[in-house]
């Protein structure tokens, strides 16, 4: 069923009004690169001491620094882009240059009504990002350096060349494996 049209008088959603009692650090951002920050809350100025005036309008990168994961941060785009939820741990940076782990969740919103995109109706046009960091103050160097290597291994995974078997089948030590020591050492009488 088609959603009932909207009267000039029915007054449109404001996600900002959402973010503001909320008690993690969030921010709400444009739908569509380079995902302008619209707004953000009281506990998001308090973690990273930037008031709303210098964020409004800006990106998340004034937050990255030399030590921020850019792969990570090139996945998370790459999936908004897409306007799919994503989330990340990566290091970020306070306005005075202060580093700490934070977890980030990125989430579409989208609108229900007579504007809804026919390629979505059953979510509607996404029209914003909700961001909610999560300071990680207690992540060991054990799991930086897990992650790290996880990271490291998926990269190489992703540029070795696969393994592409000989015309003739399977490699040797394969091809005998799978029978028995008794038979491979049986004489063939012909």
């Amino acid at each position: 069923p088609k959603p009932a049209a909207a009267s000039a008088s029915t007054p449109a959603h404001n996600p900002n009004a959402d973010i503001g009692s909320a008690q993690e650090a969030c921010l709400l951002a444009s739908a569509f690169p380079p995902f302008l920050i619209q707004d953000v809350n009281e506990a998001w100025t308090d973690l990273f001491g930037f008031s709303v005036e210098e964020v409004r309008g800006g990106t998340v990168n004034m937050i990255h620094g030399p030590a921020t994961d850019a792969h990570a941060v090139q996945r998370l785009m790459d999936h908004l882009r897409l306007h799919l939820p994503s989330s990340m741990l990566g290091l970020n940076y306070r306005k005075g240059g202060e580093t700490f782990w934070n977890y980030l969740r990125m989430y579409p919103l989208s609108s229900q009504g007579p504007d809804t995109m026919q390629s979505d109706v059953s979510w509607g046009r996404v029209t914003h990002y909700l961001g909610i960091f999560e300071p990680c103050f207690t992540v060991s160097t054990s799991a930086i350096r897990m992650q790290q290597s996880l990271d490291t291994s998926r990269r190489d995974m992703m540029t070795e060349a696969p393994y592409v078997a000989p015309h003739g089948g399977v490699p040797p030590s394969l091809a005998v494996s799978h029978i028995p020591q008794s038979s491979r050492d049986r004489k063939s009488v012909v």
